[in-house]
């Protein structure tokens, strides 16, 4: 979907700007608009936008969504604040004090609350800051501005490490310095980049989000004099031509349909049971089967003499009786690639990881990108999220996941990867061998 944040300058009250939006708003396919500074608080109401909806707001900070699809109701948390949930993502719709530098460390701080609040779960924060990050993203003339303090960066870098969040539009994501907002005062050159897109930093990194500036909307024939943000994020909204009446984002999915009566063990399950971690953990290991479906690989590994417990949360499978006590080895095995989402993927690995034993191991299977990439264009699967409908019937989804996904994933989860790609991967799957940061005190030995 297409998300836009733009700052109106308090022109859509302006037949002339209302049609120039619409136009543009056509034209790059936007779903969700949020705005800040719509209209003047004098004239401040829901303004109509053709083939959109008004979900919210006020004369800072406002919200229409397409007509095509279904949102949840916004909410506003400050009179300068508004956030809406899309599914399992929250986004923020932001404008911070254009003239108090109090005001916006204030500000600043009350959305670290907001983001500590949410946990892990991905955000993603956009508008007008009226914050420079950096001295170079504000300048006077040949000069730095001096319009933000030091103060003011101080704070918003807490916001950035606090909420473990990317700047995703300066110098280094983007490619090249870019202002948002340019302009003559006092006979001297103006240039602020203020309008920001944050975003969580494992979201960013493991699901291809597109985000960039036009600023063709501040030229001669545009409707503003701030740079637009568009934003394309692999969330799948639900239609409003499913009939529904209901606000609510709801897709049913059935991950254990995904489940299959394989006769054989898997591939990782075998080379667990060859020795593949006897030089590291020994010959005799507790093995935690996390999300272990049908329980082809727990028979196995119990057939071949190990102990072990598998785990699954579908009731009908038999095993969903929470493990008991910790293991030296636990495996994942086809389990992220079903999710349709990558909050869903990192509390998985959270939750697995908290029955790992000191200097145990975690080895994570996934089925590769190029895998499920091939399967989708020969089985022609619908688009869903960041992968795939395998079966709309069934309400399964499919993923390939790289080795940078699941690197980010384990990082968020404060855990450290070890590859052993030579001998566990192949073209159709990949996986990493994960241990916890604080607790590791051994290294895998050379294979």
């Amino acid at each position: 979907m297409i998300i836009s944040s733009i700052n109106c300058n308090k022109r859509l009250n302006n037949l002339s700007t209302i049609l120039s939006i619409q136009t543009w708003l056509k034209n790059n396919n936007v779903d969700l608009l949020f705005v800040q500074e719509p209209w003047k608080e004098v004239n401040a109401k829901s303004s109509l936008l053709p083939c959109y909806i008004a979900l919210g707001g006020n004369d800072k900070v406002f919200v229409w969504r397409k007509k095509d699809y279904l949102f949840n109701i916004p909410t506003l948390l400050a009179d300068w604040l508004l956030c809406i949930k899309l599914d399992y993502l929250t986004v923020f719709n932001v404008y911070l004090d254009a003239k108090n530098s109090k005001k916006r460390v204030e500000q600043l701080v009350f959305l670290k609350e907001q983001i500590a609040q949410l946990g892990d779960k991905p955000v993603l924060l956009c508008g007008d800051f009226n914050i420079a990050p950096s001295v170079e993203d504000g300048l006077f003339g040949d000069d730095y501005s001096r319009f933000n303090t030091a103060k003011e960066r101080k704070y918003f870098n807490y916001l950035i490490s606090e909420g473990k969040l990317i700047d995703t539009t300066n110098r280094k994501n983007i490619g090249d310095q870019q202002y948002t907002i340019e302009k003559f005062t006092n006979s001297k050159k103006l240039k602020f980049r203020c309008d920001l897109c944050l975003i969580s930093d494992y979201f960013y990194e493991c699901r291809n989000i597109l985000v960039r500036y036009d600023h063709t909307v501040r030229n001669k024939q545009g409707f503003t004099d701030h740079s637009a943000l568009i934003m394309n994020v692999p969330i799948t909204l639900k239609k409003t031509s499913d009939k529904s009446s209901s606000h609510v984002i709801d897709f049913e999915y059935k991950p254990h349909n995904t489940a299959t009566r394989s006769q054989g063990p898997s591939k990782i399950a075998r080379q667990v049971v060859g020795g593949l971690f006897k030089d590291v953990l020994g010959e005799k290991i507790r093995i935690l089967d996390y999300g272990c479906g049908k329980g082809k690989d727990l028979y196995y590994y119990r057939k071949s003499g190990f102990y072990a417990e598998g785990y699954d949360p579908y009731e009908d499978f038999g095993f969903n009786q929470k493990p008991t006590g910790l293991f030296d080895l636990i495996c994942i095995t086809f389990v992220l690639n079903v999710l349709p989402n990558v909050w869903e993927r990192l509390l998985v690995i959270q939750q697995a990881s908290e029955y790992l034993e000191d200097n145990g191991l975690m080895i994570i299977t996934v089925r590769s990108e190029s895998e499920i990439q091939k399967e989708a264009k020969s089985n022609c699967w619908e688009v869903h999220n960041d992968g795939y409908w395998s079966s709309k019937d069934k309400k399964t989804f499919q993923k390939g996941l790289t080795y940078k996904e699941l690197e980010c994933l384990i990082k968020r989860a404060h855990l450290s990867t070890h590859p052993i790609t030579s001998l566990i991967n192949c073209e159709k799957e990949i996986s990493l061998i994960v241990a916890c940061k604080q607790k590791l005190n051994r290294k895998i030995s050379d294979y």
